[in-house]
């Protein structure tokens, strides 16, 4: 049975209607909680073959190892599910590169997203290259109900720029579990390429 308790209730509400109408569909033995993401976390995939793996730490950072079809893996360090610490990319032959960022502000400066709100701040990263500085400019839209499989989750999407950069990358942030994935890439004609996860579970 999808639970719905951890929504809002107008998105509790619309959720129920959606699930009704996907009664049919073959339920999830279980749908993720904010408590599945200690341990082993919660898993996400694509109808490509990739999969993501997602894990709160004790002192709250999300971890992500996201795995292509390919044999590629990007590991990546999320402050708030959302701010980008650090990302190590592995090729399938083992070689790495990494980057890793400085924050200007501390934890309880940064906001989680919410729904119409905005924050921006000016990053230091460091890569094999050297130190480099980004601007970060995030815009929180409007939050609606995310159907994965028959998990119902409430969705504010994240539009990111970076140095002011008319390109963007939209990521979904569900507040139920505290995490985000990157979820479209839109170019600076305003084409969007979606990127969709299509089934959720629960790590065993």
């Amino acid at each position: 049975m999808t639970d719905l308790s951890h929504m809002s209730p107008p998105f509790r509400l619309a959720a129920v209607a959606l699930v009704a109408l996907a009664g049919a569909a073959p339920a999830l033995a279980e749908c993720p909680t904010a408590e599945h993401m200690t341990g082993n976390g919660v898993r996400f995939f694509n109808e490509g073959g990739d999969s993501e793996i997602f894990v709160r730490r004790d002192d709250g950072f999300i971890v992500s190892v996201l795995r292509g079809q390919g044999g590629e893996e990007t590991h990546s360090l999320l402050e708030k599910g959302v701010y980008l610490v650090e990302s190590v990319s592995v090729a399938p032959d083992g070689v790495q590169s990494r980057v890793k960022y400085t924050m200007p502000v501390g934890w309880d400066e940064m906001p989680e997203p919410s729904h119409m709100g905005s924050f921006a701040m000016d990053v230091i990263g460091e890569d094999e290259q050297g130190k480099f500085k980004e601007r970060q400019d995030y815009q929180f839209g409007q939050a609606s109900v995310l159907f994965i499989d028959t998990c119902a989750f409430e969705m504010v999407p994240v539009h990111v720029r970076y140095n002011g950069a008319a390109e963007q990358d939209v990521y979904a942030y569900l507040p139920a579990l505290g995490l985000s994935f990157f979820a479209a890439a839109i170019d600076a004609n305003g084409v969007e390429t979606d990127y969709t996860y299509n089934h959720v579970e629960v790590v065993p």
